[in-house]
């Protein structure tokens, strides 16, 4: 099941991604500990692009982490 929500997680940042004009090339998934939140970090600098939390009762909600 975990690797299910991570796949999904990362499909979700990328077409969150698309559909913003965010450039997630050079990126990867990181999950957040204790919590149902992915965040789509730069490879060379470890940062956030996109943060996509899971709820129980609500749609996925996103962040755009400002550079």
């Amino acid at each position: 099941m975990k690797e299910i929500l991570f796949n999904l997680a990362l499909v979700d940042s990328l077409n969150f991604c698309k559909e913003h004009d965010i450039d997630p090339s050079g990126s990867h998934l990181v999950k957040y500990p204790g919590r149902q939140t992915y965040a789509l970090c730069r490879t060379a600098t470890g940062r956030a692009i996109v943060t996509t939390t899971f709820h129980k009762s609500q749609v996925p909600t996103h962040y755009i982490n400002e550079n």
